[in-house]
């Protein structure tokens, strides 16, 4: 297997911010064919049905905008068929998004462990059922333990802002990235360590101390690149609406909503990429934050130091554990 003749990376290790950079694109770029068999082999049946809901909505939606001054109960149907579908896509979303920490959590962990069983997605999968509820109770308890109390403290900070237009929404997007990394950290923490998300909060808080602005700053940076990577696929989209309504008012008609088959089928396959890209990328940023939560273990324990020290004078390393960090 290829990726048993590359360089071992090595996990538990202090590393600067160009070295996260690099050593994540480098594990991706090793790793790179059996992390996407996997998202694709175990999140396929989500990504087609979130898929084709959204792609469902937009036609709806265009419809709803061609005629609804014709029709106004289709605009009450629409609202009625939104929720509905919202619902579903967050339901999905949710497990989708337990899938994917469960799967790069063990991706790592079975790189570190044995190599030769990256490519058996079965084995993968097997890991990650014995991860999936726990880490599905503990991604619900989030919402009541870090984002319910986020957001009593970002939504009076959102009304303060709005009287500082610049500074105001920077300070909250620098706020709301501090949430995103904590967020990622804190379920990482309960994966690699199995604790509860109220100790994971805890081992956060303990990690971050004194590092809060690097760790924000590193997922801020693989956050943005991955946005505006999946956001690429939705650009056409935009240019091609813009030139087909500027072709409707050159030749004297008024802007329509009522396109060809052959735009609906462009727009629809932008969706598609878009959707598979966002997930595929979202894995990237799981395992970028992996390696900030190694680094930050090594920064503050040395557990990777008294490993090499322990290691010192046998004849073979010692092997972990898959349940090792």
């Amino acid at each position: 297997m290829k990726t048993e003749n590359k360089p071992e990376i090595e996990f538990l290790k202090k590393r600067t911010f160009s070295e996260l950079i690099h050593v994540t694109v480098d594990f991706i770029r090793v790793n790179f064919k059996p992390l996407i068999k996997s998202i694709f082999y175990l999140t396929g049946p989500a990504l087609i049905i979130i898929a084709g809901v959204v792609i469902h909505l937009i036609g709806r939606a265009f419809n709803l905008i061609k005629n609804s001054v014709a029709n106004e109960s289709i605009a009450e149907s629409f609202i009625f068929e939104f929720v509905i579908s919202g619902l579903l896509l967050l339901v999905i979303s949710f497990f989708g998004v337990v899938l994917l920490l469960c799967i790069s959590k063990n991706i790592v962990l079975v790189y570190q462990t044995d190599k030769s069983k990256l490519d058996d997605v079965s084995y993968i999968w097997s890991k990650c059922r014995e991860d999936f509820w726990r880490t599905s109770l503990n991604y619900f308890g989030s919402f009541f333990v870090i984002f319910i109390p986020a957001m009593i403290i970002l939504i009076p900070l959102a009304f303060i802002a709005a009287f500082i237009p610049l500074v105001g929404q920077l300070f909250l997007m620098f706020l709301s990235a501090i949430l995103g990394m904590f967020f990622i950290l804190t379920m990482l923490i309960t994966l690699y360590e199995k604790k509860s998300i109220v100790d994971s909060v805890g081992r956060s808080f303990t990690l971050l101390k004194g590092y809060w602005l690097p760790s924000t700053g590193f997922h801020l940076v693989i956050n943005l690149m991955a946005n505006i990577i999946s956001f690429i696929f939705i650009i056409p989209v935009y240019v091609v609406m813009i030139i087909y309504m500027f072709h409707n008012i050159d030749t004297g008609s008024a802007p329509s909503f009522d396109l060809p088959l052959y735009l609906e089928i462009i727009i629809s396959i932008c969706f598609i990429i878009f959707i598979i890209l966002t997930i595929i990328l979202y894995s990237f940023q799981l395992i970028g934050m992996s390696f900030q939560y190694y680094s930050l273990v090594e920064t503050k324990e040395s557990k990777g130091l008294l490993q090499r020290i322990d290691s010192i004078g046998t004849s073979e390393p010692v092997q972990k554990s898959d349940e090792s960090y």
